[in-house]
């Protein structure tokens, strides 16, 4: 069977929080389907292994803090120094801490707010203008299943990334006669270092293990495994080609089943 070519030779893409787990995952596809990408982060040695790993010319990094008002306007331009304007802006980052929705505070809302939400449309914000001219652009949020059903534990997460989607939603109206797709990944239980922390964080909760609370999960997901970064960043990839012009506007999931809504 022949390979379906995406297209994305001599694209360039800004992947934020690229440095470990599902960035990771995404940063690797779109190199492997010819992008030159941005790798972005706050730690500056996982930059560095991921730089490595993938080893290819087409890739450099960048770090900075989510929390720094400045973040957004120094990760674009070192991206437009290396690569040029971003043909494809990927909006993934760590995700806010645990908490309950009884537990949330002024302080604590606004610095998920800021860390999600006002992030990412500062990146967009400074994007797009050249993603208008160039009359194509691919702008895709990496959000989470408590976007379409809220997690219990993860309201911090629930709330910022039901703001950037609505932002997004609204976006992708705006800018769809530009060439410009707007869409939000919706991932289930991935195989990543945030996954096993909050596991284990619902295990302190509950005074259970973490392999109990691990195990609850599979029993929920229909394909009976966590999915992988490699399972995102190939749906991210495909996103971003050519072949998807006339998707926009979506939340789309990549979960296994787990939400059993349609």
């Amino acid at each position: 069977m022949q390979e379906l070519d995406l297209r994305l030779n001599g694209k360039t893409a800004l992947v934020c929080g690229s440095t470990d787990g599902i960035g990771r995952g995404i940063a690797s596809s779109l190199v492997e389907e010819g992008a030159n990408v941005m790798i972005s982060g706050r730690n500056e040695r996982k930059a560095r292994q991921v730089v490595g790993a993938i080893g290819s010319d087409r890739v450099s990094y960048y770090c900075h803090d989510y929390q720094d008002e400045h973040a957004a306007k120094e990760i674009y331009e070192a991206t437009v120094r290396v690569f040029g304007s971003p043909d494809i802006l990927i909006l993934n980052g760590p995700g806010p801490q645990p908490m309950r929705a009884v537990d949330i505070d002024r302080e604590s809302a606004l610095s998920a707010f800021k860390g999600v939400t006002l992030f990412g449309i500062d990146l967009v914000n400074l994007a797009i203008s050249e993603m208008q001219s160039k009359r194509w652009g691919r702008i895709v949020s990496v959000g989470s299943s408590g976007v379409v059903e809220p997690i219990q534990n993860l309201a911090l997460s629930n709330i910022s990334r039901l703001s950037l989607l609505g932002y997004l939603k609204t976006l992708s109206q705006d800018v769809a006669r530009d060439g410009i797709t707007v869409n939000m990944i919706v991932p289930g239980r991935i195989d990543t270092s945030r996954v096993r922390n909050i596991d284990q964080h619902n295990a302190n909760i509950e005074k259970v293990s973490a392999s109990e609370v691990k195990q609850r999960s599979l029993d929920s997901i229909p394909a009976g495994r966590y999915g992988s970064p490699s399972d995102i960043g190939s749906l991210v990839a495909f996103i971003c080609s050519t072949n998807a012009d006339f998707i926009t506007g979506c939340a789309m999931r990549c979960d296994g089943g787990l939400i059993r809504s349609l």
